[in-house]
């Protein structure tokens, strides 16, 4: 247990192995090397890690409120279970980092990736979250059970791929036109292909000699 708040700019923690429950309540570790350190279930609310190097770091379960994670780099390290309720990750690197069943709610997701992420859907939500719109476009697609938990509307979320640069999802459809409307039909059909969208057409008299061939083969009305 630590009593009293430690400052650090620099310094090299790495491997750093605490005991479970160890306290680090607003601990100062700016710029720290904190690589495969060992912090499980430490208490690190409202901890000062800008900058800070926690590569690979075993996070489970640890107490992140209110921590200053920002320019943190946490490639590779295990937050699951984390609480990160009200945490600020802005430009923080998350490549590979786990956050199976972390905790959050109005957690700062500002200018990051976080297209790698392992298990980012299970993340428990206490309420919404900061995601901008750097993060998006950086992050790409994204689970919407996340997204929905983070507090973006559907609205959103369903325009979110053409704001992405990827084609919107669309039900496909049949064009039925007469003979006088060929030219904008052929022009609808056109578009409509060039923006991925399944279509067939075919005139109305196609459509009536057909109905009437099938009225020919089945008199009945039986198929």
């Amino acid at each position: 247990m630590f009593d009293e708040q430690i400052v650090s700019h620099e310094c090299l923690l790495a491997k750093l192995n605490l005991d479970s429950h160890s306290i680090l309540h607003e601990v100062r570790l700016i710029v720290a090397n904190l690589s495969k350190a060992i912090l499980a279930r430490t208490d690190l609310n409202k901890a000062d890690l800008a900058f800070a190097t926690l590569i690979s770091a075993d996070l489970r379960n640890a107490n992140l409120a209110e921590a200053n994670l920002i320019g943190a780099y946490l490639m590779g390290a295990n937050l699951s279970g984390a609480l990160l309720v009200y945490a600020n990750l802005t430009d923080t690197s998350l490549l590979a980092a786990d956050l199976l069943g972390a905790l959050l709610g109005e957690t700062v997701f500002a200018n990051i990736d976080l297209s790698t992420i392992k298990n980012i859907e299970t993340c428990l939500h206490r309420g919404p979250s900061i995601l901008d719109h750097r993060t998006l476009m950086k992050s790409g697609r994204l689970p919407e059970v996340f997204l929905r938990g983070c507090g973006l509307p559907d609205s959103l979320i369903n325009y979110l791929p053409s704001l992405l640069n990827e084609p919107v999802q669309f039900y496909s459809c049949f064009i039925s036109y007469s003979s006088k409307d060929e030219e904008f039909a052929k022009r609808l059909h056109a578009d409509l292909q060039n923006n991925s969208v399944r279509c067939w057409f075919a005139p109305e008299d196609m459509i009536r000699q057909a109905h009437q061939q099938d009225r020919r083969q089945n008199p009945s009305g039986h198929r």
